[in-house]
């Protein structure tokens, strides 16, 4: 009988085991897991992995070889009786060929790029979810503190009203900052749950939780501080100068010769003096030679046209390149300034204000019990509080919302 209770026992030990383990393995609770899960069924990047895919292709349909060309003529070529010719031939130009598989080179190149940017764009929409999700959290619970000081201050209003201790406008005013606290609250509840369902949405699962909003300094690189390492954006405008310098030379491909290489062979029916004999041949064909030609482009003006558009299409992509490093760079230095802007704020409220704001609270409920200061000075003090608290919250999100702005331009 032991023995069956101490199986059952084990038996339910790691049923519960396991259900807890899966449970941790389905908890959510850190954005780079948010993160991972949307790029496994985000649609945007399924669509952004096919279209990659299928421009993969673009360098095997770069360039086909012509289609071959077949004909066969009946009639009275050489006698009054029906003769027979029958030719095959193939055209092919080997400067375009070259220069159509090169195009489709750089343009398959290509095919990752809109993968990359679709990415880059989910996680830094990720990111900024992910932040205000916790900013929202953590500013409802402070709120609730500051209801339930607010809710006391109420009923100590009423019992001094009632004592004639204070006035009908200090009560009415200490009714309608309560009222704005609560509303205050709705609006936040509002916005958390949206947030908490668009990250529902985006991963599939349910149990989704936050220990709390925390500066993610871990996410930020090491940034050269003299030039910008890659760029998005100005990687994608060299592979379009790559592609613009390959139509280039496939547009002057078009201007060179096509060579056309053949085959004949055909019936002469009747009597044929060869090699001073006269011999009779029937309609079977068997005269047969090789042919060979060219194709020229005499009148060249629009190829020579198009070859100028080209050469002109990769100067205006260098020139914007230029324009994009030059933007690029100053958009860096002005994340960076914002960055370090926002560090300077965090740890000014972190270390200077914080540590001060911490025993005010329990200060000035000491105080205001004790009779040491009024209502109004107990008020002022409990709002100087919250105000810091929340500002150090805000303060954490506007440095991590820096990091990511940074993170984005990288593509990291």
């Amino acid at each position: 009988m032991n023995f069956v209770i101490k199986t059952i026992l084990i038996i339910l030990f790691f049923a519960s085991a396991n259900k807890t383990l899966q449970s941790q393995v389905q908890r959510i609770s850190t954005v780079n897991q948010v993160i991972e899960i949307a790029n496994e069924n985000n649609p945007i990047i399924l669509i952004s992995k096919l279209e990659a895919e299928q421009w993969q292709l673009v360098s095997d349909a770069a360039y086909e070889v012509p289609k071959i060309e077949i004909q066969a003529s009946y009639g009275q070529m050489n006698t009054r009786t029906i003769d027979q010719n029958y030719e095959i031939s193939q055209s092919f130009n080997p400067f375009v060929a070259n220069a159509a598989k090169n195009l489709g080179k750089h343009k398959s190149a290509k095919s990752s790029t809109p993968l990359i940017h679709a990415k880059n764009d989910l996680r830094y929409h990720l990111r900024m979810l992910w932040s205000d999700f916790e900013f929202y959290h953590d500013k409802l619970n402070i709120i609730s503190q500051k209801l339930a000081l607010a809710e006391q201050h109420n009923t100590f209003a009423e019992r001094q009203f009632q004592l004639g201790e204070i006035d009908q406008l200090a009560k009415m005013t200490i009714e309608i900052e309560l009222a704005q606290i609560k509303q205050e609250q709705k609006e936040c509840k509002i916005i958390l749950d949206q947030k908490l369902t668009e990250l529902k949405q985006v991963t599939g699962k349910e149990d989704i939780e936050t220990d709390g909003l925390q500066t993610d300094e871990a996410s930020l690189i090491e940034i050269d501080k003299e030039r910008l390492a890659y760029n998005l954006e100005y990687e994608m405008i060299q592979q379009d100068i790559q592609i613009a310098k390959a139509e280039r030379k496939y547009q002057g491909a078009l201007r060179k010769p096509d060579l056309r290489l053949g085959y004949f062979v055909q019936s002469i029916e009747g009597d044929l003096e060869v090699n001073n004999q006269t011999i009779y041949y029937d309609r079977t064909p068997r005269f047969h030679g090789v042919t060979l030609g060219m194709e020229l482009a005499l009148f060249g003006k629009a190829y020579k046209a198009n070859e100028k558009i080209a050469d002109k299409n990769v100067k205006i992509l260098e020139a914007k390149a230029a324009e994009i490093d030059f933007r690029t760079q100053n958009e860096l230095t002005k994340l960076k300034s914002e960055k370090n802007i926002a560090k300077s704020n965090y740890e000014f409220y972190k270390k200077e204000i914080l540590p001060k704001v911490d025993g005010i609270k329990n200060n000035l409920e000491k105080n205001f019990s004790n009779g040491e200061i009024s209502f109004s000075d107990y008020e002022h003090g409990l709002n100087i509080y919250f105000e810091s608290k929340e500002a150090y919250l805000q303060s954490i999100k506007d440095y991590n919302v820096s990091i990511y702005n940074l993170l984005y331009l990288l593509n990291k």
